[in-house]
């Protein structure tokens, strides 16, 4: 009877063996989830060096892996990236978090993330197609400069005269006729009350009514 109940022993051991080598054989054939969710999207270029709060980005090429294409696009990682780049201290919108030390932007409520990576020897050059962009991005920098007639001021922002670059936060939200009125309209208020919920950072020269939509200007040198 003792010699039957160890046959039948080995029996059951060898086949919870064959089922565990057969699960492990259809998780080696058959990506997993985390494997089959990782997409490297087209390099996006720093024009310069940068920082979005304690993550700090040298200026060149950097790749973007997204964590879940079906539930967030290269396209639009691309674009939040541009945007958190104009949030320089890392109070980003809609509830999207930096992890420095893990270059990593995650949204809670979502389960959203991304990561960037820095592409060694990436310093210059083109960036790639479909999804793939620019900070400053070519088409956010409006192509024709705004003159500002006379040394100006608003708020505590003081503007000597000549031409400006206007750059918009992100891209289809606002077109560049559209930021360039804003802007003259602006000007017209010394005292920086502006209308509309529109808010001013005199240290970035930056307008504003949320993350998602303003302008930056700069002096053309």
């Amino acid at each position: 009877m003792q010699h039957l109940n160890s046959r039948f022993s080995s029996h059951l051991l060898l086949i919870a063996t064959l089922a565990v080598l057969s699960a492990a054989a259809m998780l080696l054939a058959t990506p997993g989830r985390a494997a089959a969710a990782q997409t490297t999207c087209p390099a996006f270029q720093v024009l310069h060096n940068d920082q979005i709060g304690k993550l700090r980005l040298r200026a060149g090429n950097y790749s973007i892996r997204i964590g879940n294409q079906r539930r967030l696009s290269c396209a639009n990682a691309a674009d939040l990236f541009r945007q958190f780049l104009e949030d320089y201290d890392g109070n980003l919108a809609d509830g999207w978090r930096v992890q420095a030390r893990r270059s990593r932007f995650f949204q809670r409520s979502s389960g959203d993330a991304f990561r960037v990576t820095r592409i060694r020897g990436g310093g210059g050059g083109g960036t790639g197609g479909g999804g793939g962009g620019q900070h400053p991005a070519t088409g956010r920098a409006c192509a024709a400069p705004f003159t500002v007639q006379h040394n100006d001021q608003i708020g505590e922002l003081k503007l000597r005269a000549g031409q400006y670059r206007i750059t918009l936060l992100a891209v289809g939200r606002l077109s560049c006729n559209r930021a360039s009125n804003i802007f003259a309209r602006f000007l017209q208020d010394y005292t920086g009350d502006l209308p509309g919920n529109w808010r001013l950072d005199p240290e970035t020269a930056t307008f504003s009514k949320s993350s998602h939509y303003g302008f930056r200007v700069k002096a053309y040198r």
